[in-house]
């Protein structure tokens, strides 16, 4: 509110004896009945005097936050950005003296770029140097033919839907009967193309063995692979994956080596490098659009299925994987399609003009009676 419709609101009322209400109705409704009451009452507290939104501010013991106490609140935010607002505003009283309401912290984050977002914690262990190491060694290879490989546990908590639609002010309630399903242990091969579901296996039982993944690999994984060639883009010629301890063993890299494949191992404790782990999320959200309680083998794999090329190519890109977009790989896909009958009718025009050329030169040595 500007000083001059304070003035004016004030003039309205003391002088014209309008009332509050009938001085909403003069603007339209803007300020409000009880904004105009609030600024009546500043106008009879401080005599007519006009106070600015800065005054009020300090008046009432709150203020908006300054350069250094921002940055003493940015610092509280590196070191515990897990406070709520209430948290942030007690230890900021007990650092400047002033007591900022919530509503200017939440401002002040707004101004400058912060968010509430969900919280994402990573292991103390995890290296920076092995994931340079890492990276230094998948970068050899085209990202193109990674083939990545992991194990998902999957119950029936995964397929049940945890909100509905109520009144407000209900609890939302529904009777089932509470039993627990098996369950079920899912291993994956992924690439940019999505899960390669040829390769996919659903064994159930809670967890998987040495003797479960061994098996896997030689029923399932081997017929997908390809022998890699440093010449040529080959598919599911790199197989990429975490450091679980079934996945070191001889008899797996003797295996994987005998298609011609190589094996490359993430660096420790660091599941974001790994596309797989975001396609097991799409996963188990398909399988919550199912809400159903005991899902069988088929659901698991249409669940699998609805990972198009499209999502697979965003989350290797999300992960760091310097892959072709969808539209590039779709381009060049039917450029690749398309090259052979291009070939085909340039030889066909060459060919052509070969046979031209030739019944020309007859026609001349005709002419000249060399034939």
């Amino acid at each position: 509110m500007t000083e001059a419709m304070w003035h004016e609101i004030a003039f309205l009322h003391y002088e014209k004896g309008m009332s509050t209400k009938e001085i909403t109705g003069w603007y339209n409704g803007v300020p409000s009945k009880a904004t105009i009451n609030r600024r009546l009452a500043e106008y009879r507290l401080q005599g007519g005097k006009y106070i600015t939104v800065g005054q009020r501010r300090k008046m009432s013991g709150c203020r908006q936050l300054e350069d250094g106490d921002w940055r003493i609140l940015e610092q509280l935010i590196h070191e515990e950005p897990w406070n709520y607002l209430d948290e942030f505003q007690h230890k900021l009283h007990i650092r400047t003296g002033y007591r900022y309401t919530r509503w200017s912290i939440r401002h002040a984050f707004h101004a400058n770029g912060y968010t509430w977002t969900k919280l994402e914690r990573i292991a103390r262990a995890r290296s920076a140097i092995e994931e340079r190491l890492f990276w230094s060694k998948v970068n050899t290879y085209d990202h193109e033919c990674l083939l990545f490989l992991d194990e998902s546990h999957v119950d029936d908590r995964d397929s049940r839907r945890v909100q509905g639609w109520s009144k407000r002010g209900l609890s939302c309630i529904i009777r089932e009967t509470f039993q627990r399903g098996k369950p079920v242990s899912v291993l994956a091969a992924f690439n940019t193309d999505g899960f390669v579901l040829p390769a996919c296996w659903v064994e159930k039982s809670k967890g998987v063995n040495r003797e479960i993944f061994l098996k896997w690999v030689r029923n399932r994984l081997l017929p997908v692979l390809q022998c890699w060639s440093p010449h040529e883009r080959r598919k599911n010629s790199v197989v990429v994956l975490d450091n679980a301890g079934v996945h070191h063993s001889d008899e797996f890299l003797n295996l994987i080596y005998s298609r011609g494949a190589l094996v490359v191992y993430t660096a420790p404790l660091c599941p974001h490098l790994n596309p797989i782990e975001l396609g097991f999320g799409n996963m188990k959200r398909i399988l919550k659009r199912m809400n159903m309680k005991q899902f069988p083998v088929t659901c698991l794999f249409k669940a699998m299925e609805s990972v198009t090329p499209k999502s697979a190519r965003g989350f290797f890109r999300k992960c760091g994987y310097q892959v072709m977009s969808y539209e590039e790989a779709e381009a060049m896909n039917e450029t690749q399609r398309l090259l052979p009958l291009l070939l085909y009718q340039q030889r066909q025009i060459m060919v052509q003009q070969q046979m031209q050329f030739s019944m020309l030169v007859k026609l001349r040595m005709k002419q000249l009676g060399i034939l």
